[in-house]
């Protein structure tokens, strides 16, 4: 269980400072747990006002990198792919597509955040899960 959070919490870090150094070269806004708390904040449904930095967003953020790495430990575990790091990058880019699917329905439902450029995101999240599907593989490798 140890090597699945590490794991998690490693590979959602990478793919966050992917977004945030991202975020940093283009303009627009990239950052996944300060979205999560605008969407959070703009929610009709949800009665929380979480500012833009709050801890809600990144727990967010960190609880769905466990779960995509539960799931992939369970994608090898029942053979369905065999663990590699090409495996492991196109798992993430499979996840990514599954993040634009996700984000795109959040943004149809609530209040996109302004500024927000949804193609140039989601392209942006391919290149975030990819890099969050090679850090797995490679922590996977590392903690044998």
């Amino acid at each position: 269980m140890f090597n699945i959070v590490f794991i998690g919490i490693l590979a959602t870090s990478a793919m966050t400072l992917f977004s945030f150094l991202y975020e940093e070269i283009n303009s627009g806004k990239f950052k996944e747990p300060h979205l999560l708390n605008s969407l959070i904040r703009h929610s009709s449904s949800i009665p929380l006002s979480p500012f833009k930095n709050n801890w809600l967003g990144w727990f967010v953020h960190y609880f769905i990198g466990l779960v995509f790495v539960i799931t992939f430990e369970l994608v090898v575990f029942y053979d369905i792919l065999e663990f590699s790091v090409w495996n492991s990058l196109l798992y993430g880019i499979v996840i990514g597509v599954i993040g634009i699917i996700g984000w795109n329905t959040m943004f149809v439902l609530n209040t996109k955040p302004s500024n927000l450029k949804p193609k140039h995101y989601y392209k942006h999240l391919i290149g975030a899960h990819a890099v969050f599907g090679i850090t797995m593989g490679l922590g996977y490798m590392l903690l044998g």
